[in-house]
């Protein structure tokens, strides 16, 4: 006759589950000091890209106007920029089809030459950024219609490649605790880096890319990737 040990069945269940509830302590007191490394690496990276997007950050204020196909004697169209707030900003002009057109300003107005009648609206962009210089005599002008202005916020070309040029400051600025070390590089459409400088460092790197849309000198908007390493 056979007698079940029930008793010993049930201790080595036991005890099994003890040994694997062990082995799950022993891995995780293994690998938790990695998993603070990356949450911390990780909070910088989402830090330091929102500081480098504060300071490189750069409104533009595209305002749509239109022309009075009907009044005759002008070759020239103007709006207020001052009852816009917008005076001190660079600007540039285009007509529908994104050709820059000549344009100049002229106290607290914003002249657009307007020799051809059938171009009827017209779009001026306002920014801190530097654009292409265009050239226009002094002539007789109309009073453009204003159909709409908005602003938004784009990354300054010219802004990063400060942040570029200045890397002690920022990280000067940024009190970052002891022992935690960044770089920081730009990337065109085309391609071109720009970069802090790559340093050769022996422990692990943790990286981010962060796509933005940046504004060139004619107030074209282009992809471009900020890259970031911290270790």
């Amino acid at each position: 006759m056979k007698i079940n040990n029930k008793k010993g069945s049930h201790v080595g269940v036991i005890l099994s589950f003890v040994l694997f509830i062990t082995f799950l302590i022993f891995i995780y007191t293994l690998i938790e000091p990695t998993i603070v490394v990356q949450k911390d690496k990780q909070y910088l990276l989402n830090y330091i890209e929102g500081e480098i997007l504060k300071r490189v950050s750069e409104n533009l204020t595209s305002v749509i106007v239109s022309a009075n196909s009907s009044h005759v004697g002008f070759n020239c169209l103007e709006i207020n920029k001052t009852r816009l707030g917008l005076d001190g900003l660079d600007y540039i002009v285009k007509d529908e089809n994104n050709i820059i057109v000549n344009s100049s300003s002229a106290g607290e107005f914003t002249r657009i030459y307007w020799p051809v009648r059938s171009k009827v609206f017209f779009k001026i962009y306002y920014s801190n950024e530097t654009f292409s210089d265009s050239i226009m005599e002094n002539t007789l002008c109309d009073n453009a219609t204003i159909r709409s202005v908005r602003t938004d916020k784009y990354v300054s070309r010219s802004k990063m490649v400060n942040l570029i040029d200045n890397y002690a400051d920022f990280e000067s600025s940024l009190n970052l605790p002891s022992g935690n070390y960044f770089s920081y590089s730009f990337e065109y459409t085309n391609g071109t880096k720009i970069e802090t400088g790559e340093k050769n460092v022996s422990t692990s790197v943790y990286a981010k890319e962060k796509p933005v849309q940046y504004l060139d000198s004619e107030a074209n908007l282009n992809k471009g990737i900020i890259n970031i390493r911290v270790w």
